[in-house]
Formats: C-alpha cells, structure tokens, sequence
C-alpha cells in the first residue's frame, strides 16, 4: 500500500479485529479515524453483485464529482474491470482478506488521476461478512480534482491480501508492497492483456481472481 490513509485504516481493522477473521460493524468508531474520515466508506453486501455504498466519505464524494450513497460500486467499472473488483469483493466478504486496487480515473476532457482503493471486511450479521470498510485516496492531487466529476475508471493493480501478518502493521518492508516472505505462493494473472499481481495463502485458503 503506498498511501497512508490506506496504512492508517488498515492498522486500526487490524487493531480491532484482534486476530479474529474480521471485526463486528458496531466496533469501528469513527472518531477514531477521524483525520482520515473523510476518505473512508462501508459498503453493504445487497446481492452476488451488488455492494452499496451505505457511508461514503465527502472528500471521495468531492474526488468523484458525484454523491455515493446508495450506489453500487461496481457499478463504476466495465468489462474485465467489473470483473476484476468483483471477483477481489467476492474474496473479501468470503473469504475475510483483504484487498487493495489501484486505479486510474479520468473526466470527459481525459485528464487522469490514480487512486488507491482499500477493502477491509466487516461482520453484521454472524457469521456473515455482508460489510467492507474501506478508503479511497489519490496518489497524487492535481489541482483539478474535485472540480470536475470523473466518469472512466481503469483497473491497474488489484491484490487479496491475507491478515495474518502479511500486511503487518509492524512491518519493515517497503510500504507500496505487502511483506510475503511468509506467503505460500503468489502469482501473477493477466485480464485483458493486463497483469495482477495476486498473493495467495494465509487465513483461509488460496485466492479465486484468476
């Protein structure tokens, strides 16, 4: 992960969540990510296909150029790129890993920005993961942004990442990428002539994307 509002919100699940497979809805407190509030939403698990922003942030609100609320995050996406963060939440809510995406964003007049996504899973109903805590945040801010709405989003690096250390919040390893000293395997896959980079292993199994 290479911003640090994605660490920031990751060591606090983490914290939270003890070890557990995932924490409870009703333990995150917001005023306890309250620097970072801004840029975090939860989405709820409707159907297969549907993951509703029920919360989403007024800065990523602002970043997008329309309110979130409500609306199915996949519905963002096309093609291969639906697939791909599809199958990434598919993984999260089954399987309690988590998930990280970079992407790119442009508006009507083709200026471009990219962003860090992260997926964080969330238990309301036992022993269901139906929830994701998560944050979006640029990489970088051109002076734009905010200004102008976006409209086209591109998938350029998805990951599942298993918490059992993996991902440490103590860890010493460059920041843009987890540890995987302790992964059984990792490969890369290819969609649509695009490569990701998947890290298998860990709580509960080997990763689905494929």
């Amino acid at each position: 992960m290479e911003h640090k509002t994605s660490n920031e919100l990751y060591k606090y699940w983490d914290a939270v969540r003890n070890n557990r497979r995932a924490p409870h809805r009703f333990e995150i407190e917001p005023s306890k990510i309250a620097n970072i509030l801004s840029q975090t939403f939860i989405l709820e698990r409707r159907q297969h296909d549907i993951y509703r922003f029920r919360l989403a942030g007024t800065q990523i609100c602002s970043n997008f150029g329309k309110e979130l609320r409500g609306k199915n995050i996949l519905d963002l996406w096309l093609g291969p790129d639906w697939t791909t963060v599809h199958a990434l939440l598919d993984i999260v809510t089954e399987d309690a890993a988590v998930g990280v995406v970079r992407f790119r964003a442009m508006t009507q007049e083709d200026r471009e920005a990219e962003f860090e996504m992260i997926f964080l899973p969330l238990i309301h109903t036992e022993p269901s993961i139906n929830r994701v805590l998560g944050s979006i945040s640029p990489i970088e801010t051109p002076f734009w942004l905010g200004t102008v709405p976006l409209i086209r989003f591109e998938v350029l690096d998805a990951r599942d990442i298993w918490a059992n250390g993996l991902l440490s919040a103590d860890t010493n390893s460059d920041p843009a990428f987890p540890d995987t000293s302790d992964a059984q395997d990792h490969r890369v896959v290819e969609v649509d002539q695009r490569r990701f980079r998947i890290y298998d292993g860990g709580l509960s199994g080997p990763s689905k994307i494929s």
